[in-house]
């Protein structure tokens, strides 16, 4: 299972992650880290139709929350992913028709706490604060904790590499080249 190149890209997409929050580039991290989520949780679903709002907030709840809770709920992250990914804001359907409190985000080594009560005393139950290095280690955790599980059960670990192969990869243009090379001999 470590050889498919479903790895090489979650590799690829947690360093980027880290270039950008040790550089400070706040937006481009949350959109790599909510487009990850989405893309594990559509890796970990074993509904061909599940809507990606379900299997979001299921993935988000077994693998990220269930053993260092954040300041907000799976349907929170879901809001703020829709917000981010759609938008570049922090607005959803979910968060207009106030169903879920909108996401404001704290990063660096200021505690998020200050931020919270500025917050609250402005706006009082509309917005939780995350802090965004949070959010990416428990995304690191869960999907650690996520492919352990997956690893251990036969059933899960096939469903799980079957899927992967429809996962984004390429081609070196050396492998492109070499293909090319066969079909021409024959």
């Amino acid at each position: 299972m470590d050889e498919l190149p479903v790895f090489e890209r979650f590799k690829e997409i947690m360093e980027t992650i880290e270039y950008c929050l040790n550089t400070r580039r706040i937006l481009p991290a949350l959109i790599l880290i909510y487009t990850f989520i989405d893309s594990i949780s559509w890796l970990a679903s074993d509904k061909r139709n599940e809507s990606v709002k379900k299997r979001f907030t299921k993935w988000v709840d077994n693998w990220m929350l269930k053993k260092s809770p954040l300041p907000c709920s799976s349907l929170e992250l879901y809001a703020a992913r829709c917000g981010i990914l759609h938008s570049l804001i922090s607005d959803s359907d979910l968060s207009t028709f106030r169903k879920v409190k909108r996401i404001t985000y704290s990063f660096g080594d200021k505690s998020p706490f200050p931020l919270q009560q500025v917050s609250d005393h402005i706006h009082p139950n509309e917005f939780v604060v995350v802090k965004v290095e949070d959010l990416y280690e428990n995304l690191k955790v869960g999907l650690i904790t996520f492919l352990e599980n997956t690893i251990a059960s036969p059933d899960k670990k096939s469903a799980f590499e079957q899927k992967a192969t429809r996962h984004f990869t390429h081609l070196n243009p050396s492998t492109i080249d070499a293909i090319i090379s066969k079909m021409d001999k024959q």
